[in-house]
Parts: structure tokens; C-alpha cells; sequence
């Protein structure tokens, strides 16, 4: 009989969401779920806006039925409802996560945040905001999770290939969302050690881009 690892990706309709997605897939051992914010043709997929009202309980039912065993918390918006969609619901989405990991006694949450979470810049003023309320909530909770068998892990990322950034012009510069997926998928597959937080930039990349 095979054993997977199952792992639920949120925000895969495109940029490194979807590049999580067919990096998981890639992994014999490892079983992908992807969130869709809108329907599509993936019939074991998760549904629905993060913002409504009813998506935890969607999540949390979705997350003891298909057995989920990693969460990467990637979905997210640079304009519109910014605080909602960055913050509030994403604190909304890892108190359901970390309750069933907890009740579990194991269990992986990799949250998906940004160099504007470490350094704010000019123009990104709620952005930034969001990014570091994030920080915030996900360090409180790994203190909170010593010894309950959750890890979790926040990946600080510069500039990526997707379409929040497909209008600046240093975009060819910017890392390719297919090499960063690999990175972070290599977190999962950590045996010996737990790795808490990790920066990834292109090299020669300011800390604030």
C-alpha cells in the first residue's frame, strides 16, 4: 500500500501557487491539493473566496476529510482587499489549521510572506502592514506550538515572476516562481531538522524589494 504526504496549497490559479502545486505533484510521495478561489476542473480541489464569511468552516472540513498533513498559506493580493485578504483571513485560516494539527500531534504550516513583512517600503503602505501582521500572528504561534508536534515555518520571499509584478521593469530580473517552488517544496521533505524561517532573494537583491 502507498503512503502519501498530503499537502494543501492555497491561491494555485497561477504565479507560485500553481508552481507549489505542480512541484508537490512532481513528488512521488507527496500528494497535492490546490485552492481555487474560482471553479475549475480539479475535481479534489478546495473552493472558494478566503474572504467569505464560510470559508474556515469549508477549510476545516476539507482538511480532516482529505487527511491534510502540510499547509503552504500562499494566497494573496498586492491591491484590493488588502488587509482582508492578507491578514485577516489568512489569521482565520491557521487558528483552523494549527487546531487540527494540534489535535493531531503533527503537522507542517508554511506560510508564504514577503520582504515587506522584514522592511517597509515607500507606496506599500498597507501591504507592508499586512505582511507584517502576519509575521507577527505566525511567530506568536510557533511559540505557542513548541512541544504540540505543529511546525511552522514563514519564507520571507523578494521579487518572483508572477502577475502582481509582471508591470515593474526589473521583471525579467525577478526570480522564476518554478525555482523558488523548489525551495520551499524542499522544506517539506526535511527529515533531521525544522527549519523556522528562511529568506529567499535573488542575489544582489535589496532587503526591501
Amino acid at each position: 500500500m502507498d503512503f502519501f504526504y498530503n499537502i494543501l496549497v492555497t491561491g494555485c490559479s497561477s504565479g507560485l501557487g500553481k508552481a507549489l502545486f505542480n512541484e508537490v505533484h512532481s513528488h512521488d510521495h507527496l500528494r497535492a491539493f490546490a485552492h481555487h478561489r474560482s471553479m475549475t476542473a480539479d475535481p479534489f480541489a478546495l473552493y472558494g473566496d478566503v474572504n467569505d464569511f464560510n470559508f474556515p468552516d469549508k477549510l476545516d472540513e476539507f482538511i480532516r476529510t482529505r487527511q491534510i498533513e502540510c499547509f503552504i498559506n500562499n494566497a494573496g493580493v498586492y491591491e484590493g482587499n488588502v488587509l482582508e485578504t492578507n491578514l485577516l483571513s489568512q489569521v482565520k485560516m491557521l487558528q483552523v489549521v494549527y487546531e487540527y494539527f494540534a489535535e493531531q500531534k503533527k503537522g507542517r504550516i508554511i506560510n508564504i510572506n514577503s520582504l515587506a513583512g522584514i522592511n517597509p517600503t515607500a507606496g506599500e503602505s498597507l501591504y507592508c502592514a499586512s505582511k507584517f501582521g502576519l509575521k507577527g500572528f505566525s511567530k506568536s504561534l510557533q511559540l505557542e506550538a513548541i512541544g504540540s508536534g505543529v511546525e511552522i515555518t514563514d519564507v520571507y520571499l523578494g521579487g518572483v515572476q508572477t502577475r502582481m509584478t509582471e508591470g515593474r521593469d526589473n521583471y525579467d530580473s525577478l526570480m522564476k516562481a518554478d525555482d523558488v517552488a523548489r525551495q520551499i517544496i524542499d522544506l517539506v521533505n526535511t527529515k533531521s531538522y525544522y527549519v523556522n524561517e528562511l529568506i529567499l532573494r535573488k542575489r544582489n537583491e535589496s532587503s526591501s524589494s
